[in-house]
């Protein structure tokens, strides 16, 4: 008879092992217990399996055990250590897991806080960057601006000082004929011809202009500073904007999915299926156009959503008011509640009225799209890079929900986490 190498059950040999443990505990923990019958005042050997107790050798013959199954003490006391053992096994089995749970739950938030740990860290030292940029900018306009001020005043300094040495002599001249006129008739004719003369002669000369060149220096700071304040006030639009920009993780809703479209079983993806599935006839769903919406509707707010589209083709991305029609061909436009990009047999355009031709260099792995329904507007744009790639501007009367349309069998989409 040929030997073999028996291979050890890990499992059984816990059991085993639990259950001579709990022999021993049992043992060395437990009261003596009455090892008579109450009844019959007889030894207690047998075990009832039907009741669950120990009986003796007469309650054994006798109602009300007669017709139950009997077991010695020793083996009904195996037999459920053994239970025993395996539900503590599979209770070890379970922490286990749950420790395995912790470990995992614990790494992944650990990872968050690193990962907002770092987030600060660049938060702070981008905020301080830009802080530190437009102090030198501050400072090196406010620089500007003090020369610019010192010109002027040394300007203004020089026309007050020539203005006023022309009063002084002016009124010299002025102080001279008033004495001239106050002195007896002979005096005053003596040498009125000369006077007379020279008196004429005096004029008020007026100052050099301002310099060109000093009020183009006014005029083009204050130009620089509508720039620079146009510039702050876009950015702080920007900013806000993006901070406000909620990303949404879009559900497609199977009830409006034309049937040969096939969603997944988290509703991430959809794919254009070889057959037409047979599927309720319900109000919301698309029949002829295949076609699906998102579950969610959008009557405020910024919001947006990425799609992959990496190697795909045959689709079309967008949003559509819920009240778009759903049965019979449904024209793809902004007229009839449509918003939408298509790539299909190697075309790639915007579907606005008329339809906007797109280049393939536009064409990304991934497209984000952004709704900003009081702003009036859905852009496309690379989610990778953030390159626009087309913008419609609308006025939004209801609700707004992403839109999937796939036109070629094989031909499929999956939204982004």
């Amino acid at each position: 008879m040929k030997s073999r190498t028996l291979k050890r059950n890990r499992q059984l040999a816990n059991v085993v092992e639990i259950t001579k443990q709990l022999g021993l505990e049992v043992a060395r923990a437990a009261p003596p217990e009455a090892t008579v019958c109450r009844d019959h005042g007889r030894p207690l050997k047998r075990f009832c399996l039907t009741d669950q107790t120990a009986v003796c050798a007469t309650c054994q013959v006798t109602q009300p055990h007669r017709a139950h199954t009997m077991v010695s003490l020793e083996k009904a006391a195996m037999d459920y250590k053994i239970k025993i053992g395996s539900q503590v096994e599979s209770l070890k089995n379970e922490r286990e897991k749950l420790q395995d749970f912790r470990l995992k739950r614990e790494e992944r938030l650990q990872s968050y806080l690193m990962q907002i740990k770092t987030e600060r860290h660049r938060m702070v030292s981008d905020f301080k960057e830009l802080h530190q940029f437009l102090k030198m900018q501050e400072k090196l306009l406010l620089t500007h601006l003090g020369e610019l001020e010192k010109e002027i005043v040394q300007e203004q300094e020089e026309t007050l000082r020539k203005l006023f040495e022309e009063m002084a002599d002016l009124d010299e001249t002025i102080a001279e004929m008033e004495r001239g006129c106050l002195k007896p008739s002979k005096q005053l004719l003596k040498d009125i011809k000369n006077n007379l003369s020279s008196w004429k002669t005096v004029r008020f000369q007026e100052p050099r202009p301002i310099s060109p060149y000093l009020e183009k220096k006014v005029h083009c700071f204050a130009q620089k500073y509508a720039s620079l304040k146009d510039v702050c006030m876009q950015f702080t639009e920007n900013l806000l904007a993006e901070m406000n920009k909620e990303k949404v993780a879009v559900i497609l809703h199977p009830a409006t999915a034309h049937p040969n479209l096939m969603i997944s079983k988290y509703r991430r993806s959809v794919s254009f299926g070889p057959t037409r599935q047979v599927l309720p006839d319900n109000p919301e769903r698309f029949d002829l156009t295949s076609c699906v919406l998102g579950t969610e509707g959008f009557l405020s707010g910024r919001h947006y959503w990425e799609v992959e589209v990496a190697g795909k083709e045959g689709w079309t991305i967008g949003a559509a008011r819920t009240s778009v029609t759903r049965k019979g061909w449904l024209s793809l436009q902004p007229e009839k509640g449509i918003w939408a990009l298509r790539l299909c047999w190697d075309r790639f355009q915007a579907l606005s009225s008329p339809r906007t031709p797109l280049t393939r260099s536009l064409y990304p792995r991934r497209i984000r799209v952004c709704l900003d329904w009081e702003g009036g507007w859905l852009a496309f744009s690379d989610a990778d890079t953030e390159a626009p790639i087309f913008t419609f501007n609308d006025s939004f009367r209801e609700a707004i929900c992403p839109f999937f349309a796939l036109w070629t069998p094989g031909s499929c989409i999956r939204l982004c986490p």
